[in-house]
């Protein structure tokens, strides 16, 4: 059964799609590299908006195709850029890439440090600083003792 236009952009990944395919085109492989959505939810996306008429398919080679917008897809296009979503969309594709970045070096630090850093000893948040430090004494503290001053507190 295919989407209409209406149903399709209400899809997970669709604007993003159309983002990322923009007037001229793009290789699967390509826009699969740069969406936030799964190879398999790519797949179907492409497939629908195929159905609605907003995508065609050109094979390159047996791996490979470029999807392109037909010309309601173009309109559409550049509707998404008239109101400012492409723009968005591509400081948001590139804050993703930086996060990640980000995230697997401190992933790597992780594996690097972090047997070092969990296990039974105590830490506690530096006052002077934002970095965590071992206390020099830490306190075995009985919840049954506690003194008002002493208050233990499960925010998080």
């Amino acid at each position: 059964m295919s989407l209409t236009v209406v149903e399709f952009f209400e899809q997970k990944g669709a604007v993003e799609i159309f983002c990322e395919i923009g007037k001229d085109g793009k290789q699967f492989k390509d826009i699969n590299n740069n969406v936030s959505i799964s190879h398999q939810t790519l797949s179907t996306r492409l497939r629908q908006a195929k159905e609605a008429s907003l995508l065609d398919k050109e094979i390159v080679n047996l791996n490979d195709q470029i999807w392109r917008p037909t010309f309601p897809g173009k309109e559409i296009y550049d509707e998404l850029v008239e109101q400012g979503v492409v723009e968005h969309y591509e400081v948001f594709r590139v804050s993703r890439q930086e996060f990640e970045k980000a995230e697997a070096s401190f992933t790597e630090w992780v594996n690097e440090n972090g047997e070092d850093i969990v296990g039974d000893e105590i830490w506690s948040l530096g006052k002077s600083s934002n970095t965590y430090k071992k206390p020099d004494n830490p306190p075995d503290l009985d919840p049954t003792e506690l003194t008002d001053k002493d208050e233990i507190s499960d925010d998080k």
